[in-house]
């Protein structure tokens, strides 16, 4: 599911000002990063944005967005809890593809601004409210990014499925993406398999990244390995906990399916929206 590569700890610069620089383990996560859908990467740059907007200036992968891994790593085991419980078949028949949860999202978009305007009865913003919290209950932004991707994660019945969309161009309509919407789905085991096992990857890589700071210090840079060991442990014992996955899958959590069934014929009814 994700793919990553941690840059040196020599190559990171540490947080704070002299005298005062400091690494924690968060930012020892900084990585060039991306999430597998079937055999597409995703997000990816653009190449021909690179060229246009980079100047020819080349980063070690100027494939991959950087930045701290931890970030969305963190957003990913948030959304788990979510995927308890299939989402209702009203909901799915919505967002089953990524075009059409595209759209779904250019009516919330014009819901809030007829909320800005005050242009909505009570009932109405309590109907798609509660709609917008399960929709991003389920979702990873890449909000710290200029032009930001975002990800969507939800369950039917006995599969994951999950839609990235990346939409962001420049004045000449040139895309920063390779691809603006990317879609994929796995069977419940596999998806717990497969976040194991890439998380896994993640931890044990961050071991070693741990060894070399330990091993050689950066002169003026201050860290506290005991709190770095214990949030590696930490990180350690709630990748094991993924091998349980399967069965907490088979949980749930507490959502109004008729109110979001009732927001949804509204957001198709109501030419405000549409």
């Amino acid at each position: 599911m994700f793919g990553f590569r941690l840059k040196k700890v020599e190559d990171i610069e540490p947080w704070g000002e002299e005298p005062d620089l400091r690494f924690s383990y968060f930012a020892l996560s900084y990585s060039y990063y991306w999430l597998r859908f079937g055999e597409t990467e995703f997000p990816r740059y653009n190449p021909d944005y690179v060229r246009k907007h980079w100047n020819g200036y080349v980063t070690e992968d100027p494939h991959h967005l950087d930045y701290q891994f931890m970030r969305v790593y963190d957003d990913t085991f948030a959304t788990l809890p979510f995927l308890c419980q299939s989402v209702s078949p009203e909901l799915f028949e919505i967002i089953r593809d990524g075009k059409s949860l595209k759209r779904l999202r250019e009516k919330l978009g014009r819901y809030r601004e007829a909320r800005v305007e005050d242009e909505v009865t009570e009932e109405e913003e309590d109907l798609c409210e509660t709609l917008i919290s399960s929709l991003f209950s389920r979702h990873i932004d890449f909000l710290y990014l200029i032009g930001a991707p975002e990800v969507f994660l939800f369950r039917y019945e006995d599969r994951i499925y999950a839609h990235g969309f990346a939409f962001y161009r420049d004045e000449d309509g040139c895309p920063m993406w390779e691809n603006e919407i990317v879609s994929a789905d796995w069977e419940i085991g596999e998806f717990v398999r497969e976040l194991h096992r890439s998380s896994l990857t993640f931890v044990d890589a961050m071991e070693f990244q741990l060894r070399r700071l330990f091993a050689n210090p950066p002169a003026g840079v201050h860290f506290d390995a005991e709190q770095m060991n214990m949030e590696q442990q930490q990180m350690r014992e709630s990748v094991s906990s993924l091998l349980k996955l399967p069965g907490v899958l088979e949980g749930s959590v507490d959502e109004d399916w008729d109110k979001i069934a009732a927001a949804l014929r509204l957001l198709v009814k109501e030419e405000r929206f549409a």
